[in-house]
């Protein structure tokens, strides 16, 4: 590895949604990486590609990361703002900090030492850093760039022409005649925008589409769950011809196949109406075929009518430009679109450890089941090649990163000689201060919190007691001191803890509590189970160290 190299082990290469979810899910098994992007901020796309009036159209329940629900305030419906607060406290609960403004030129896998080598590029001054790392995900985005499409003429329309990740409001458009290609949930909210806003809207809709309400789809993605698809499907249907009327009669025509059908096995997308269909009935939107070609200001249409436009807005969707960057891959992601090739539920995991989030064309929901699924196999893959190298090492390092909701956190190092005992090093901060109980927990699961981590790691079925006490769990670590200031100093070595063979602690969880333990002496009904430390305040899964 040459000097200029830096060795981790997980790139993740995109500081959206999918990327911090990846992050986080990694930053919980506690497994080192790093996160590279191009922009100067987490969510780009959300902050500086989006429309001012956009809302996100699946409910806040179906639009959540991992680990962080949405509070009971928030709205159903969020609105855009809403959405990038909420990215922005996820990144700082689990302290993502992502290198800004390195675009990713390469990723290539090296046969010989089994890692990818990532070339990224400072945008600041131009210098290119390179990156060495066992395995790569790839979760720069769907929306990585606007497509624009092929159309006669249209490199010398008179107007305006811009493509809709850049347009923000319709008020700049006040009094103009615009016209929108494209009939998805972007092109159909931009149009409503701009009529609202006082311009002369027309929208070309250029294949059939599913048109529903939020609360029609709401409702479908809850009984999927309970109901075939066919059913789900068919009481869409009449929901949307109850609340819609038959739509052809204006011009929009639905697929032979339901809405939930199609988002299942295609990346046809249902459009969800916000208003848009009530100003085409009134005629206040025209719904007009594909463009055959473009002459100055006129625009001709397929039906032969011809139009004249001062601008052009093109709703035409956009590709993940993944493929550009991504080197030695053939089979994860596709070379026209930068999505997934594989179908769901296989379509995030590809070869020699490369893995991809957020493309598979599930939205919001699909990128935090990503996430986990990748963090879940990286772990896996990453503890046994490390476990099958141990018996080779003088020295093992593992670390584990302490979070919580209520502003715990905390590093703590574990280190191993031989078949010696294990030292324990670190601080824990944002603790009350006194005693806290400080203790191994028999399980790495953190999918319901601290409290998914299980009892104390006890393998010979002892009784819970202090640290130097024969009759005890494996686990019992006794307690921390947090001074005047919540932080925690964290020094201690103990055997009953190793980091190798049949009794590790790889894998487990390390939990601090509320209240201090009182080594299994207090007298209380639970002093010889769990020492009466009370709640669970932080954890974090111990993992392996190169």
């Amino acid at each position: 590895m040459g000097e200029e190299e830096e060795e981790t082990v997980v790139i993740i290469v995109g500081a959206g949604p999918s990327g911090l979810a990846a992050a986080a899910c990694l930053t919980n098994a506690s497994i080192p990486h790093l996160i590279l992007d191009r922009e100067n901020c987490i969510a780009s796309s959300w902050r500086c590609r989006t429309y001012d009036r956009l809302h996100l159209h699946l409910a806040k329940r179906f639009s959540t990361l991992p680990f962080s629900p949405h509070s009971s305030s928030t709205p159903t419906f969020m609105p855009k703002s809403h959405f990038i607060d909420y990215l922005d406290a996820y990144a700082a609960k689990f302290a993502i900090s992502p290198r800004f403004r390195r675009e990713v030129e390469s990723a290539e896998f090296d046969e010989g030492s089994r890692r990818w080598r990532v070339k990224a590029r400072r945008l600041e001054d131009g210098e290119v850093e390179e990156y060495v790392a066992r395995y790569v995900v790839a979760a720069s985005g769907a929306n990585d760039e606007g497509v624009v499409p092929d159309i006669e003429g249209l490199g010398e329309f008179n107007g305006k022409v811009m493509h809709s990740s850049w347009f923000k409001s319709g008020s700049e458009f006040r009094g103009k005649k615009v016209l929108v290609v494209g009939g998805g949930n972007s092109g159909m909210e931009i149009a409503l925008d701009l009529a609202e806003s006082g311009a002369t809207t027309s929208i070309v809709i250029r294949s059939p589409i599913h048109l529903v309400s939020r609360e029609i789809w709401l409702l479908g993605m809850i009984l999927k769950s309970f109901l075939p698809l066919y059913l789900v499907d068919a009481l869409a249907l009449l929901l949307c011809y109850l609340k819609f009327g038959n739509t052809s009669k204006y011009g929009i025509h639905r697929p032979s196949k339901g809405p939930f059908y199609l988002k299942a096995n295609s990346p046809i997308f249902p459009v969800m109406d916000v208003g848009t269909f009530t100003k085409i009935k009134a005629g206040e939107i025209q719904v007009l075929p594909c463009i055959t070609s473009i002459s100055g200001n006129t625009v001709t249409f397929s039906d032969g009518n011809l139009h004249c436009f001062d601008a052009i807005i093109l709703a035409t969707g956009y590709r993940s430009a993944a493929k550009k960057w991504l080197k030695s891959d053939e089979y994860l992601i596709g070379d026209d679109d930068g999505m997934a090739k594989q179908k769901y539920p296989n379509h995030w995991k590809g070869k020699s450890g490369l893995y991809c989030a957020g493309l598979g064309r599930g939205g919001i929901p699909r990128s935090g089941e990503d996430a986990q699924k990748i963090a879940d196999d990286i772990y896996d893959c990453y503890k046994w090649e490390h476990l099958k190298t141990l018996s080779h090492k003088k020295m093992v390092k593992a670390v584990v990163v302490l979070g919580s909701s209520d502003g715990v956190k905390g590093t703590i190092h574990f280190t191993q000689e031989g078949e010696g005992p294990t030292t324990v090093t670190g601080t824990v901060t944002g603790l009350k201060p006194g005693l806290h109980g400080f203790h191994v927990h028999a399980l790495g699961d953190t999918t319901n919190g601290c409290m998914s981590t299980g009892p104390h790691f006890n393998p010979a079925g002892k009784e819970h007691g202090a640290p130097e006490d024969e009759l005890r769990h494996a686990g019992d670590l006794g307690n921390v001191t947090a001074g005047p200031d919540g932080t925690a100093q964290v020094s201690l070595v103990d055997s009953q803890i190793p980091l190798s063979g049949p009794h590790s602690i790889i894998g487990r969880a390390v939990v601090v509590h509320a209240d201090p333990d009182d080594l299994g002496k207090g007298g209380h009904e639970l002093s010889k189970s769990t020492g009466n430390a009370g709640g669970r305040i932080a954890c974090g899964i111990i993992g392996l160290q190169g």
